[in-house]
This record gives structure tokens, sequence and C-alpha cells, in this order.
């Protein structure tokens, strides 16, 4: 029993750190989403020079037009640092938010190996370092559980003995 619960409390270790690993894209979800709500509400999209930033107080633009506060403030990654946006006709949607990363660094404006943007297809990013050791923690914990299951299986057929058939 204890290397059961040992695998459990692995699994569950691994666990949180994957979901971790995901909060960018949770985040960039979220703000999108209310990115997409102020464009409802104000019939446009922030004002580049604002950003996410339109999100949290009234653009001086937005005369005579309904706003509703987004945000208390800027969002930031799990890095700390705020999320980025950027408008233009080259992004679904004619917006994109992205993270710079661990590094809080971009040369290509959010399409760093590092950054995370809510225009590329998630599954071609490439794993991060700490994904491929969560990922091979988790399949070090299968096999784990694997051998423990057939030990226990050998080990029960030695206890009773040979089968003896009819």
């Amino acid at each position: 029993m204890p290397s059961i619960s040992l695998l459990g409390i692995t699994f569950a270790l691994n666990t949180a750190s994957e979901a971790s690993l995901n909060r960018p894209a949770a985040d960039i979800n979220a703000i999108i989403s209310s990115v997409k709500t102020y464009r409802i509400n104000c019939g446009e999209l922030p004002p580049s020079e604002l950003g996410l930033g339109a999100l949290v107080i009234r653009p001086s633009s937005l005369v005579g037009r309904r706003w509703v506060q987004m945000a208390d403030k800027i969002p930031t990654d799990p890095w700390n640092r705020p999320y980025r946006y950027v408008a233009g006709d080259g992004y679904p949607g004619g917006f994109g938010v992205y993270s710079c990363g661990k590094d809080g660094l971009t040369s290509t404006q959010g399409n760093d190996s590092d950054d995370w943007n809510s225009w590329s297809d998630p599954d071609e990013r490439p794993d991060t370092p700490a994904q491929r050791r969560v990922k091979l923690s988790l399949a070090g914990g299968g096999l784990a559980m694997l051998f423990f299951y057939l030990g226990a299986r050998v080990a029960g057929k030695k206890e009773r003995g040979p089968e003896v058939r009819a």
C-alpha cells in the first residue's frame, strides 16, 4: 500500500505542476473574452496605445459610448509581468494577446519559442523543459505502477503454489 500512496502523491504533484504550466493559455483565453466583450460594448477594439489598459480605465476616445470596466488591473502572467496586446489584420479577430514567457523578453512580438500567444496553435508549440519533466515523471509513475502490479501478481502465485488443472 505505501507504494500506491507514493504514486498517488507523485501524480497529484505532477498534475499541479502541469496545471501551472497551462496557466498562460487559460489567462490568455480569459483576456480574449474580455477584449471581445469590450468590442461588443464599445463597438471597437481597445486602442493600441492603451492596450489592455482599456479594460481597466475608460479610454477618452469613447465619448458617448457604453464602456464597462473589465478588470481591476492589467492582468499579469505567471512570471508577474503584464500580458501584452497587439491589434491588426494579421491576428485572428483583429487582435492578439501574448506573454513574453519566463525570460520576460521577446524579439518577435510574441513569437519567440518561450512566448505564449493567442494566435499560435498550442499543439505546435514545443514542450518547455518543465513540461517534458512532468510528462516523463507521469510516464515513470505509470511504469512503476505497472511493475508494482506485475510484481504483486508474481508474488501471489509463488505464495499459493502452482495452479493444478483437472
